[in-house]
């Protein structure tokens, strides 16, 4: 074999071996690539979460205003809630979820004018959304097998 021959042949082992060390580099890569999907997934999930309680703690704030008949704290709660509420049914892609969203939502007309106007009758219809507000709850994600 001459001189030229061989520096090929070495060239070439020295190339496959190279390339043969970005092998593990490459599948530690696309598991942290699965990790990193995987955790995304989950603190959308708890944002959603955090949001839905939020929620819930709104509700129980404007339930606690009307009955102490502050309808004016009550109405800023009533705003803040519903603005949230149509916010997050916009954005969860769950559609159990976005549908008790949207019953909430359903009850904003009658709130807002019940609290507009200081009535005390108001009181049943914010128990009714806080109700509703506690069965509004994101689905929990069911493990991987």
């Amino acid at each position: 074999m001459t001189t030229k021959w061989k520096l090929i042949l070495c060239s070439v082992a020295l190339l496959a071996v190279f390339l043969l060390g970005f092998i593990p580099q490459f599948r530690e890569a696309r598991q942290r690539a699965s990790e990193l999907e995987a955790a995304r997934k989950e603190l959308a999930t708890l944002r959603i979460e955090s949001e839905a309680s939020q929620l819930r703690d709104l509700a129980a704030l404007m339930y606690m205003e009307v009955n102490r008949k502050n309808f004016g704290v009550a109405s800023d709660h009533a705003r803040a809630f519903f603005e949230m509420a149509g916010s997050l049914a916009g954005r969860t892609g769950e559609p159990a979820l976005q549908e008790k969203l949207r019953n909430l939502l359903a009850l904003r007309d009658q709130v807002t004018a019940g609290l507009a106007s200081a009535d005390a009758g108001v009181g049943a219809l914010v128990q009714e959304l806080l109700l509703r507000a506690q069965e509004a709850r994101p689905e929990k994600p069911r493990p991987e097998a």
